[in-house]
């Protein structure tokens, strides 16, 4: 019989055991003779055994006999990595964070090169609110790892925890010129004007992104994080300006509904009637059958003064929705401006 298919029969006997199966006479004792004998033949067989039937019950959710299962096993062998790593990560899942930072704590003293063991005992000090400590991780991993994005993103947070914010703005950065990915790079984008709105440095931002855009003028995601920041600061002009000219770069219809729409909410917020009208029509030329756009130009026209074409709006929307709050409310706006004639 190959070791393979000894450790598969050894663990079905064991589970049938520890599930209240009952051997008796004969049968028990070539049983546990029969595991006699594996452990000192093979002492890793017993192990393996333990070890895939802890898997077994953490399969099936019972995650305290997995834990009494591969404890068993680390009393046989107190240095197998994956058993170690299997109750390592189930202490920190139960958020029994001690046990799991003396379980990561031994895998790392075992296998010093394992940067997930670190990175884990990271998490740990992380989550157990002991900042020193997790910054203290993290700045060996990075040390260690340099080219990891992950590892420098994890640093920047804990820095900014610790409101230690040139530091932070420092990983971020890294953050941004090592990843390729859109995805991380406006993450960092967004942290870094964060970090710089606290120290009063939006402008610094403000200047990579023109920077950035003459090295990369078609790319719609930084015209687009442009338009937002201006338009938190209140300086709608440029917000306009940033927008209208990302349109020349908008490629597909998704980018251009979501430009137009930018446009048509400042214009309308700084009641710029003719330019928001404009707006709301071309973003209805996209989705005609949406009520929310009619119903968004109708209350434009009314308090632009257009009262025949905010009426006609209004109308559009009752073909569109059925009965409900939209329609009463749509019906209360008509009834309101019969009154206004």
């Amino acid at each position: 019989m190959n070791r393979f298919l000894k450790t598969g029969i050894m663990s079905l006997l064991v589970l049938f055991l520890l599930n209240g199966g009952a051997l008796q006479g004969k049968i028990k004792r070539d049983f546990l003779e029969e595991l006699k004998k594996l452990a000192e033949e093979d002492p890793q067989i017993v192990v393996e055994v333990y070890r895939l039937v802890g898997d077994s019950y953490y399969r099936r959710g019972n995650y305290q006999k997995a834990l009494e299962v591969w404890e068993r096993g680390l009393k046989e062998s107190s240095e197998d990595l994956k058993l170690l790593s299997s109750v390592a990560q189930l202490y920190y899942q139960q958020k029994k964070y001690k046990k799991a930072k003396a379980k990561y704590k031994k895998l790392i003293e075992l296998k010093p090169g394992n940067l997930a063991y670190y990175e884990k005992l990271g998490e740990i000090y992380k989550s157990m609110g002991r900042k020193k400590e997790a910054l203290k991780t993290w700045k060996l991993i990075v040390e260690r790892n340099p080219k990891s994005i992950t590892a420098h993103r994890r640093l920047a947070q804990i820095y900014t925890r610790n409101q230690m914010y040139d530091e932070a703005i420092a990983e971020y950065k890294k953050v941004l010129q090592m990843s390729k990915s859109e995805f991380w790079r406006n993450y960092a984008r967004k942290k870094l004007l964060q970090l710089y709105r606290k120290k009063n440095k939006v402008e610094v931002v403000i200047e990579n992104y023109k920077k950035k855009l003459e090295e990369e003028p078609k790319n719609l995601n930084l015209y687009k994080a442009l338009g937002r920041i201006y338009t938190d600061q209140k300086n709608y002009p440029e917000a306009i300006k940033i927008y209208k000219k990302a349109l020349g770069t908008a490629t597909q219809n998704r980018d251009a509904y979501f430009l137009h729409l930018a446009l048509a909410n400042l214009y309308k917020d700084r009641k710029m009637c003719r330019e928001a009208i404009a707006e709301y029509k071309k973003l209805i030329d996209f989705q005609p059958r949406w009520f929310s756009l009619h119903l968004e130009l109708a209350e434009i026209y009314a308090i632009c003064g257009k009262l025949k074409e905010a009426k006609a709006e209004y109308r559009k929307v009752l073909e569109m929705v059925g009965k409900g709050e939209i329609r009463d409310r749509v019906e209360r706006k008509l009834k309101e401006l019969e009154n206004r004639k």
